[in-house]
């Protein structure tokens, strides 16, 4: 069983993440192939040289995280039976299990595994495994993937496409007693400044209208590109670009056909109609959602939030309940923001309790907690307040 390991990284500003990735898993693979893309390489080629299961590549880039992609599978063995790949500021958590996995993938003809993915988590401290305190948003990924069975597509959310998808096989390992093996992301702070989220923001905004406008000129845009565009635009607070959100949704929902995703999008439409003052479309838009996927607890909260801002309290409370109630992961595919559940919970509880019950001692109650996970100076301002009225 030959295990490659591919990783794309900057260079030398990422080399201690870069480290931490690699010598998270190095013993359990035959090679690690990483692929610089910056300017300032020199540490990192030096670093890649005391080892020799290393192999340094550089592609200089060009905003399409594809094609980096690509070369990076590229450097790997001809030989090699599974490449897995991870980010530099990624760690593979109990990595023994690799190749038993590989092995039984191997024999099953999986063209590809997906694994467990921590894309979010709380640390006490700077972010390590022994710092690691609780999951807050994650996702499935395939991370065990057969050669020359995949293409990357995509300038940024890249995708592995499958060459022969008639004949493509794949399998799921969660995270479990049986297999306690996950990636865990240590690059995501929910401490991240504003001034970094709005820098990243604005170049996923520009790789992804590139996109478009590639697509848009071939032949038709993907719905997928449509949708991670969405999820930019409902970020935005000015008319014109809500406006553009909506209009992408709706021709999204004459694309696509799954379920989940459609469910997103009417989601993502209903923010938008929201901000935008019309909360009786904004409400029918998440009834909507809820009809295409009734599995994914979020979207009644959101539902809940819309009747509260129409001021049916009886209605906000009986979404709330249903949302609150549901398991976070049951039939959902997609990502799972854990902490977003906790902290829209908790903020429903607070403005339910003040303004439909008039209930101060639960509302005190829903404060301490909403401020407890996500302390905040308003929040904090919110909690002493109702304990002077409690």
């Amino acid at each position: 069983m030959i295990l490659s390991l591919c990783i794309i990284t900057i260079g030398d500003e990422e080399l201690e993440m870069l480290k931490g990735a690699v010598g998270s898993v190095i013993n359990y693979v035959d090679e690690v192939c990483i692929t610089t893309n910056g300017a300032r390489t020199k540490k990192t080629r030096k670093f890649c040289a005391t080892n020799p299961k290393i192999k340094h590549s550089h592609l200089d880039w060009t905003d399409d995280f594809s094609l980096q992609r690509n070369f990076n599978f590229s450097q790997a063995r001809s030989d090699a039976d599974y490449i897995l790949w991870m980010d530099s500021d990624d760690i593979i958590v109990n990595p023994q299990y690799l190749r038993d996995i590989a092995e039984v993938s191997k024999k099953a003809e999986y063209d590809t595994v997906f694994f467990t993915y921590w894309y979010g988590s709380k640390f006490d401290g700077e972010p390590s495994l022994d710092t690691f305190v609780e999951v807050e948003l994650t996702q499935s990924r395939e991370r065990l993937i057969r050669p020359q069975s995949i293409v990357w597509k995509k300038r940024i959310h890249e995708t592995p496409v499958p060459v022969d998808s008639q004949n493509f096989k794949y399998s799921k390992v969660e995270y479990s007693k049986e297999y306690p093996i996950v990636w865990m992301h240590l690059g995501a702070d929910r401490d991240v400044s504003q001034e970094q989220m709005d820098k990243r923001m604005a170049r996923n905004q520009r790789l992804l209208e590139a996109e478009l406008e590639d697509e848009r000129r071939l032949g038709e845009a993907d719905p997928r590109t449509l949708l991670y565009l969405m999820k930019i635009y409902a970020e935005s607070n000015e008319e014109e670009t809500l406006k553009k959100c909506i209009n992408l949704g709706d021709e999204y929902m004459a694309k696509s056909g799954w379920d989940q995703e459609r469910a997103i999008c009417c989601q993502l439409m209903s923010r938008c109609m929201g901000k935008l003052g019309d909360d009786a479309k904004a409400r029918d838009l998440l009834h909507t959602a809820i009809r295409e996927f009734p599995y994914r607890p979020l979207l009644y909260l959101h539902l809940a939030r819309t009747y509260f801002n129409l001021k049916d309290y009886n209605a906000m409370h009986h979404w709330m309940r249903i949302g609150m109630s549901l398991d976070v992961n049951e039939n959902n595919n997609s990502m799972s923001n854990i902490l977003e559940l906790k902290i829209l919970s908790a903020e429903l509880m607070l403005e339910y309790y003040m303004h439909g019950k008039r209930d101060i001692r639960k509302a005190y109650e829903s404060a301490r907690l909403l401020n407890k996970i996500n302390p905040s100076a308003n929040n904090q301002h919110n909690e002493d307040y109702l304990y002077d009225q409690k």
